[in-house]
């Protein structure tokens, strides 16, 4: 008897594994269907393409393939402000020091600013002036980095922060993109 009894808490104790494995699964099921995609929100999310893979270049790596993505949810990128329609809708603050160049690029969210210019000079040029100037207006903890050949410069004043990031444009030869955020903590 006590080994039949063994066996049916045994069974019984499948048969509750099986039960719970196959409730979570209905579960995991009408989650998915329930949940909101991205595609139904009312502000459109950032959005990227798939390309086919880079072709190898002889001597190098591949060369990736830039897709231009249409619609008011894709912000300016970092390299392509010259080449971005204008939109200028504040002015620089004071406390960040103006670049000779073409603002094109001024919009402001929740306290938060983003500014572009575009301009002829070098990327070391540009880099150059602001590692000189910001200390000048206040700012802190300055540092530099290099990526390729973009150049990124942060730094804080109080309780905002300042990133600057500048590139040599994709599109116009000889141009560089001049892209600063100024963010509140």
């Amino acid at each position: 008897m006590g080994a039949r009894n063994a066996l049916l808490a045994r069974g019984r104790r499948q048969a509750l594994v099986y039960l719970l494995a196959l409730s979570f699964a209905a579960l995991l099921a009408a989650c998915a269907t329930a949940a909101p995609s991205v595609t139904d929100a009312t502000t459109p999310a950032a959005t990227s393409t798939i390309t086919p893979p880079a072709t190898a270049t002889p001597g190098g790596p591949p060369t990736p393939t830039v897709t231009a993505l249409p619609g008011a949810g894709n912000l300016a990128g970092a390299t392509d402000i010259c080449t971005s329609p204008i939109s200028v809708a504040t002015t620089l603050p004071a406390e960040i020091p103006a670049y000779n160049g073409q603002l094109r690029l001024a919009q402001t969210n929740n306290g938060d600013a983003e500014f572009g210019y575009c301009t002829g000079d070098s990327v070391d040029t540009i880099t150059s002036f602001y590692t000189a100037q910001l200390p000048g207006k206040g700012w802190q903890n300055i540092q530099t980095f290099t990526n390729n050949a973009t150049r990124n410069i942060i730094a804080t004043r109080g309780n905002e922060n300042l990133t600057i990031t500048v590139s040599p444009d994709v599109v116009q030869t000889g141009s560089a993109d001049l892209l600063i955020i100024l963010t509140m903590q």
